[in-house]
């Protein structure tokens, strides 16, 4: 990459825009010395002072703004974004009605997975015991050998037994 090839390239590009927002510049400084002049003179009418006002900000404001184009222009040149030209994009190309076919597929598939653990839960076991905290919110799940009009039981974890490793001994210190 010639860099100062680059660079010669965007400020003659730029250059322009440095132009114009020199002259607007001047153009401003002037504008803001007749708005200080008229609001020196007593004579002189609110509307037409607030109107030089307004024409010195906005002239001002075109000043700054032309200068921000012609500093991005110089700026771009020294753009060093570590881009991979070689990168290969891939683009998800399913329909809405393909993605939500799957997004139903993968819901059934939670749901059947639900199933399976609600059942190895009624089945019980040692850390299983009925109980009267059950999943508000489980509608439209039955484990197996529910009807739908009944209440389904419920069931919760009991607490793991401590074991002897888990426990903290006090030594003596002596």
């Amino acid at each position: 990459m010639d860099f100062t090839a680059r660079m010669e390239k965007a400020q003659e590009e730029a250059q322009p825009h440095r132009a114009h927002a020199e002259a607007a510049q001047v153009e401003a400084r002037n504008l803001e010395a007749q708005w200080k002049e008229l609001r020196k003179n007593s004579g002189t009418k609110p509307p037409a002072v607030q109107a030089a006002a307004e024409a010195w900000k906005t002239k001002e404001r075109e000043a700054r703004e032309t200068v921000a184009k012609a500093v991005a222009i110089e700026s771009a040149a020294f753009d060093l974004k570590a881009v991979n030209p070689h990168r290969v994009t891939e683009e998800d190309k399913r329909t809405p009605g393909e993605l939500l076919a799957e997004i139903e597929a993968k819901g059934q598939d939670a749901e059947a997975a639900l199933a399976q653990l609600w059942a190895l839960l009624a089945r019980g076991g040692p850390e299983v015991q009925p109980a009267i905290t059950y999943a508000a919110g489980r509608e439209g799940l039955l484990l197996p050998g529910e009807a739908q009009d009944e209440e389904p039981p419920e069931y919760r974890l009991a607490p793991a037994p401590v074991s002897e490793r888990g426990k903290s001994k006090k030594r003596a210190n002596g």
